[in-house]
Order: structure tokens, then sequence, then C-alpha cells
């Protein structure tokens, strides 16, 4: 049926039903929108958190070589000191024990290792939970979420639903003012030639 065979009843009705659907398409836009924002700040978080769990990794790995380094210099030292100090024909130093010094060493260079590896791997264990927190606290937004979107459109058409009626006695009335209109002003272009 094209536009001029609809009553005025029915040409209020499509525009009404016209306006709702537009509101409907503008709030479904809008409420991918508001999901869109919050899927990029839970990548954003996600992001951040993957660059502090590589950081600390990293920072594992360099506190292991520098100790390792550490142990090898010590290492070098111990092995440069194999002959006795010159006594001067005084009493010398006592012969050195150089396997206690080395196991005395190795013991210490042990404990500050696994002091390391104890400190870097509560850390990463603490990321590692953030992580599953994160992750649980993203998917019960993104739940809430759509939760909220799901009742926000259902409540829209319940109101345009309720609505529908009067808005289309409004447009009626509306069309019937501006018919009014047209025609008086068609009656006076007509009068004034």
């Amino acid at each position: 049926m094209s536009e001029d065979q609809l009553t005025p009843q029915q040409r209020a009705e499509k525009r009404v039903h016209d306006r709702f659907e537009r509101q409907r398409t503008a709030r479904f836009n809008w409420l991918n929108a508001e999901r869109e924002k919050l899927l990029h700040r839970q990548q954003a978080q996600r992001t951040d958190h993957d660059k502090r769990q590589a950081l600390a990794s990293e920072e594992r790995r360099e506190a292991f070589a520098a100790h390792d380094r550490r142990w090898e210099e010590e290492r070098r030292r111990l092995a440069n000191r194999t002959t006795r100090a010159p006594g001067f024909g005084l009493f010398g130093p006592p012969p050195r024990n150089l396997n206690a010094e080395y196991r005395e060493r190795r013991e210490a260079w042990e404990r500050q290792r696994d002091a390391i590896r104890d400190s870097s791997d509560e850390k990463l264990e603490k990321l590692r939970r953030e992580r599953i927190e994160l992750a649980e606290s993203h998917a019960r937004g993104l739940l809430a979420h759509e939760r909220w979107a799901r009742l926000s459109q259902d409540d829209l058409a319940r109101r345009q639903e309720k609505s529908f009626d009067a808005a289309v006695r409004r447009e009626l009335a509306v069309g019937d003012r501006g018919a009014q209109r047209a025609f008086e002003k068609q009656v006076q272009r007509e009068r004034e030639r």
C-alpha cells in the first residue's frame, strides 16, 4: 500500500513505529559502543598486567645473572689467593683453608640465590593471582554489562509499547494541525492571487 492510500491513523502509526524503531536502533548502537569501551578498558588492563609480569620475569632473570656474576668474581678472588701473604720475618698469617672458605662463600651464595628465587617467585605468584582475579573481574563486568543492556532494551520496549497509543494520538493531533496549517496557507495564497 502506498503512502497516499493509508488513512491518517495508519500514517500516524507508521510514523510512531518508525520513530520507535530509530530509538531502539540508537539505544542498541549506544549499548554496543559502551560494550566496546568496556572491552577496550579491559584489554588495556590486561596489557598493563602482561607488561608488569614480563618486567618481573626480566627482573628475576637479571637478578640471577648479576648474582651469578658476583659468584664468578668471588671464585676468581679465591683462586687468585692460593699463596700465603709474605710475613717479612714475622709470624705470618695462618695458612688459609681454601676448602672451608669456598664452602662458606658457596653456602652464602646459595642462601642469597634462594632468597632471590623466593622473592621473585612470590612476586610472580602474586601477579599470577592478580591475573586470575582480573580475568574473573572482567567476566563479571561483561556479564553485568550484558544484563544491564538487556534490561535497558527491554525497558525501552515496554515504555514504547505502553506509550504507543498516546504517541499515535499526539502524532494525529500534530498531523491534523499541520494539515490545517497547510490548508490555511494554500487558501491564503489563492486569495492573494
